[in-house]
C-alpha cells in the first residue's frame, strides 16, 4: 500500500499559482542564469588549471573580467525586474 504517489512529488502545478507568484519565480530564474553565465568562465579556468592544463592567460584574464561585471549586472538586475506588488 502506497501512501504518497511518487509520480506526484515531482508535478509541478501551476493551478493554485497566481501571476504575481509565476512572475517572481521567473524573475529570480533570470537572477540565477545571469549569474551562471557570469561564473561558468572564471569556474572554467579554475579548474581546468588545478586539473594540470594549460590556461591562456588570455582567457584566464577575460574570465576575470566577466566575474567582476557581476557587480554591475546586480543593480541592472534588480532595476529591470522590479515587480508592482500594488
Amino acid at each position: 500500500m502506497t501512501i504518497v504517489d511518487p509520480a506526484a512529488l515531482f508535478q509541478v502545478s501551476s493551478a493554485y499559482r497566481s501571476p504575481l507568484e509565476t512572475e517572481i519565480l521567473l524573475i529570480g530564474l533570470v537572477h540565477q542564469v545571469t549569474y551562471t553565465i557570469l561564473l561558468l568562465p572564471i569556474s572554467i579556468a579554475r579548474f581546468s588549471s588545478y586539473a594540470g592544463a594549460n590556461i591562456p592567460a588570455g582567457f584566464t584574464f577575460t574570465a576575470d573580467v566577466i566575474f567582476a561585471l557581476g557587480g554591475q549586472f546586480s543593480p541592472i538586475l534588480v532595476i529591470a525586474t522590479q515587480v508592482d506588488v500594488a
